[in-house]
């Protein structure tokens, strides 16, 4: 396995990432949170969840922003 220098340099490798976001999704289950992951675009999931659960203690997470409500 190469070496990286940069975060953005070994997520840029699609098997990285992928390895990643399951490893991270495991841990968060495993200590009873809910995780819901799509394969392209999350906008559909974020309004449809947020529509559907109390809004108190959520937080989102993308490549592009993270959000924190309450």
């Amino acid at each position: 396995m190469p070496v990286y220098q940069s975060q953005s340099a070994f997520l840029m490798n699609a098997s990285n990432k992928y390895g990643f976001v399951e490893l991270l999704a495991h841990h968060l289950k495993e200590n009873g949170l809910t995780v819901l992951q799509v394969k392209d675009d999350a906008d559909t999931l974020i309004v449809h969840t947020a529509l559907n659960i109390d809004m108190s203690d959520v937080y989102m997470v993308s490549e592009v922003t993270q959000l924190r409500s309450g």
